[in-house]
C-alpha cells in the first residue's frame, strides 16, 4: 500500500489508524497493536 499510495513509513501508520479500509484490507483491527515490521 506504501508503493500505491506514495506514503512514507509515518505517513502509512498514521493512515492505517485513520482509514479504516485500508485496515480491513491489510486485515487489521484496531482491537491490537498494528505491526511496525511484516512478520517473519
Amino acid at each position: 500500500m506504501q508503493n500505491w499510495f506514495v506514503y512514507r513509513d509515518p505517513a502509512m501508520e498514521e493512515a492505517l489508524h485513520e482509514i479504516a479500509s485500508l485496515r480491513t484490507f491489510a486485515r487489521l483491527s484496531l482491537a491490537e497493536a498494528i505491526p511496525t515490521r511484516p512478520p517473519s
